[in-house]
């Protein structure tokens, strides 16, 4: 079984694929049940917090991007304005 630690494009499960509900904490990612979350608990623990603080963008045009910043122990969301018609690593 693969993890998933960003959400998907529509309201399936991150571990399973089948329907799902939003992560009560983070608001960002589905889970069909208890079995899938806890399953997948040790990935998404750590980005929960950050996925609950990056929630809303500062404004039009920006995009979500995660980071590993070599000072950090874990990885960080920051905001990215959006270049239409380019493509952005």
């Amino acid at each position: 079984m693969t993890h998933a630690t960003m959400a998907p494009i529509n309201n399936h499960c991150a571990v399973c694929s089948e329907p799902g509900k939003l992560c009560g904490s983070c608001e960002n990612i589905y889970y069909c049940g208890f079995v899938c979350q806890k399953d997948d608990w040790k990935v998404h623990k750590l980005l929960c917090r950050s996925f609950k603080a990056a929630r809303e963008p500062p404004g039009p045009n920006m995009m979500r991007v995660i980071t590993f910043p070599f000072e950090a122990s874990k990885p960080e969301f920051r905001w990215m304005p959006i270049r239409p018609g380019k493509v952005q690593c």
